[in-house]
């Protein structure tokens, strides 16, 4: 079985582009068909109907709050997507790549500079429900999904370690202070 991941606090809200993330799995639905071995994960407040908008077997693990089921979920999944409409930061994503799970998004806010595009994740065009049904099958299709998550947990190790983010605050912070 493969897993497609998507979860967000507050799930049916128009900033995490719920709508998106349904419509884009309808079409690889359609690619792909019954048959696939592809279920839908979820996580995060959502409404009854929600486990049951999608052509895939769905599960719902509801509200999150302890860290260890959070990285079980993120590790157990083949393509966590977050198609936010904003997004200041990303830290489903950091936290995601971290797992070694590579992410689809849109090229909106910051995720253009956690995402590579189709090195560690794809990045769809903001708000193509299209492309980003693409980049969910770009990694569920991909000859080396290990190589795909592999990137995805050194490209975090590397741009966004607690040391390095550390001094870089540190020294942010310190020119402030001088000025």
């Amino acid at each position: 079985t493969r897993y497609i991941l998507f979860g967000a606090a507050s799930m049916k809200s128009v900033f995490k582009g719920y709508d998106y993330f349904r419509e884009a799995v309808n079409l690889v639905h359609q690619e792909l068909g019954d048959d696939a071995g592809v279920e839908i994960l979820l996580f995060g407040k959502a409404d009854d109907d929600v486990a049951n908008a999608f052509p895939f077997k769905t599960r719902h693990a509801g509200r999150i709050n302890k860290v260890e089921d959070m990285i079980d979920l993120y590790s157990v999944a083949d393509v966590y997507v977050n198609p936010s409409l904003q997004e200041s930061f990303g830290y489903t994503i950091l936290e995601s790549m971290l797992c070694g799970t590579p992410v689809v998004g849109f090229k909106t806010g910051a995720i253009p500079e956690i995402i590579l595009h189709k090195e560690n994740g794809y990045l769809a065009d903001n708000k193509s429900v299209e492309d980003l049904a693409n980049g969910i099958l770009w990694i569920l299709r991909s000859d080396n999904p290990d190589l795909i998550s592999e990137r995805a947990r050194s490209t975090m190790l590397e741009r966004f370690n607690e040391e390095d983010t550390s001094t870089a605050h540190i020294s942010l912070y310190q020119s402030i202070i001088k000025e």
